[in-house]
């Protein structure tokens, strides 16, 4: 079985002094078929020196 993905909807949060994007995405499973539908949030700082 091969593994894969499918991005529903991404968007960005937020973008100022950091970043956040949020994805919605499902997933295949193992028992096959696909999961229910999941929210992943990524934050990305801004190092300054």
């Amino acid at each position: 079985m091969q593994k894969k993905f499918e991005i529903v909807k991404h968007e960005q949060s937020y973008d100022g002094f950091f970043k956040l994007e949020t994805y919605t995405l499902k997933h295949t499973l193992f028992a096959g078929g696909w999961s229910n539908v999941i929210l992943n949030e990524n934050y990305f700082a801004v190092i300054t020196v």
